[in-house]
């Protein structure tokens, strides 16, 4: 009877270990809108293949771009750096957006919203590679509901930094994990994405702003002049926006926003804060920074050592458990003298 009792007590250790393990793995965080996705792994997931059932559906690349189906039109972009996903929607709702990279998807559901949908979400991941970050984006799937065109058409913007003054060849990605060398340039990039099938209104403009910090705060340093894209459909590639350099030691941040040439028509849209670093090939990025110019390393494409989490506590005390639950079962022979 007491070696059953200890026998089930390495075995329900072993399952807290397991129960823990799986929490620590499931770890892409909730999306904009609040929605925490399902994992589904070893899965393909395709529009050709009832990703929406008998629904409509758009079915994106791996880059940034638009779509319309029935009189709703989605548009999206890619952050290829931080690998997060962003829609809009206009004449219609969103009701599941399937996000997949590597060998498997999530599915961020919307139906349990007021509406039955979304117009917008932001920060969307394919699930974690081996890694331990975000797969690369392979493809999404946007299913879609009609509803009547509320106001004007939506503009999403994305900048993603690069070395040098412009791309020569392969475009070398530059951020806080990969940081541009002391006395070097750097230029951003933008693709700017609406929904609609629409043509930009006339005047019509992308400014690029550059900052002498990582949080792209306070007055920007520089700035490029507005760039027109007028007449413009979606997408539109902007590369090289602005160049800055030659750059010391430290960390910095762009940002790009678009100024619509009538509100009537589409409205205007500013891009999420690009931080990168500038470093010698001796230093260390996460060290001697101002405090807030580097994101939290424990964050999702965050780079650097992350403090361990309390399931990670918790996974080493159910080790404990288990390890002296193997100590408990093991036999003590004691030798007696005849």
């Amino acid at each position: 009877m007491k070696m059953r009792s200890r026998l089930a007590a390495l075995l329900g250790a072993g399952a807290l270990v397991f129960a823990l393990f799986g929490v620590t793995s499931a770890s892409t965080p909730a999306s904009d809108q609040g929605i925490t996705p399902t994992l589904h792994t070893h899965a393909n997931i395709t529009l050709a293949g009832g990703a929406c059932g008998e629904g409509d559906g758009i079915e994106t690349g791996n880059t940034s771009g638009s779509g319309s189906i029935n009189g709703v039109s989605v548009a999206w972009t890619y952050n290829s750096t931080s690998r997060a996903l962003a829609f809009v929607a206009t004449g219609g709702l969103v009701t599941v957006a399937f996000v997949k990279g590597g060998d498997d998807y999530n599915e961020y559901d919307y139906s349990g919203k007021p509406d039955g949908g979304v117009s917008s979400d932001g920060h969307l991941y394919a699930p974690d590679n081996a890694s331990g970050k975000p797969a690369g984006l392979s493809h999404a799937v946007f299913c879609t509901e009609p509803g009547e065109q509320q106001g004007p058409e939506e503009a999403l913007i994305v900048t993603e930094v690069h070395l040098g003054e412009a791309d020569s060849g392969d475009a070398v990605v530059v951020d806080n994990g990969n940081p541009a060398p002391v006395g070097g340039s750097v230029h951003d990039s933008a693709v700017l994405a609406f929904t609609g099938d629409i043509e930009l209104p006339d005047e019509s403009s992308v400014t690029f702003y550059f900052f002498e910090n990582g949080n792209c705060s306070g007055e920007p340093a520089d700035q490029s002049d507005p760039i027109d894209v007028s007449g413009e459909t979606s997408p539109v590639s902007i590369d090289p926006g602005l160049v800055e350099g030659p750059l010391d030691p430290g960390s910095y941040s762009f940002m790009a926003v678009f100024s619509t040439g009538n509100s009537d028509v589409v409205g205007d849209a500013e891009g999420d804060c690009e931080p990168f670093a500038v470093f010698t090939s001796t230093e260390e990025p996460a060290t001697d920074v101002p405090d807030g110019s580097l994101p939290n390393t424990a964050t999702i494409g965050g780079s650097g050592t992350s403090s361990p989490s309390d399931s990670s506590w918790l996974l080493v005390a159910a080790l404990g458990v288990l390890l002296a639950s193997v100590v408990v079962m093991t036999p003590v022979r004691v030798k007696t003298r005849r």
